[in-house]
Order: structure tokens, then C-alpha cells, then sequence
């Protein structure tokens, strides 16, 4: 089985290279000026990145079909979600 690459693929991913270099130096510039400890640094950084993947999700209207999803089964897929994410356990969907 060989790969195949497309351009988009490619480009997408250095991209991701490109932005996790910006992020790591503005980080570091950050925890220098302020003084700020990793923790913090890590804190801030996901919260600000779960409110960007919010937007968008919304935005593109991909939030619905998987809050649909899990709302069809109950609550208890929401708690089950949230246990398995907090002890780190990954959850396969799918065969």
C-alpha cells in the first residue's frame, strides 16, 4: 500500500509547522515578560484555542450533526464522554 499525497494535504500540513513554530516563540516571549509558568502558558493557550475551535465548529455548522449524535443516545454519553477524557481514555467510534 503506497501513500497518496495531495498538494492540499502538503500545504495543510506546513502550515501546522509553520503556525506551531509562531505559537511556540510567542509563547516563550510571553512566559518571559509576564513571568508565567509553563501551567499557565498551557492554560491559557488551550483555553484560547478551544474558544477559536468553537467559533469555527459552529460556524461550519459541524457542531450540530455530533451534539444531534450524542443527544439521541442520553445523557449518559456526555458523562461516559467526560470520565473517558479526564482519565485520558481515548474513545474509538467506528469499526
Amino acid at each position: 500500500m503506497s501513500p497518496n499525497f495531495t498538494w492540499a494535504g502538503i500545504i495543510m500540513i506546513l502550515l501546522a509547522l509553520v503556525a506551531d513554530a509562531i505559537i511556540g516563540n510567542v509563547q516563550e516571549k510571553k512566559m518571559k515578560e509576564y513571568e508565567a509558568s509553563n501551567a499557565e502558558v498551557i492554560f491559557y493557550s488551550y483555553g484560547i484555542g478551544s474558544i477559536y475551535l468553537f467559533v469555527f465548529t459552529s460556524a461550519s455548522h459541524a457542531l450540530v450533526p455530533g451534539i444531534m449524535a450524542f443527544a439521541g443516545v442520553g445523557l449518559t454519553s456526555y458523562a461516559g464522554a467526560f470520565v473517558r477524557r479526564l482519565l485520558g481514555i481515548r474513545i474509538r467510534l467506528g469499526g
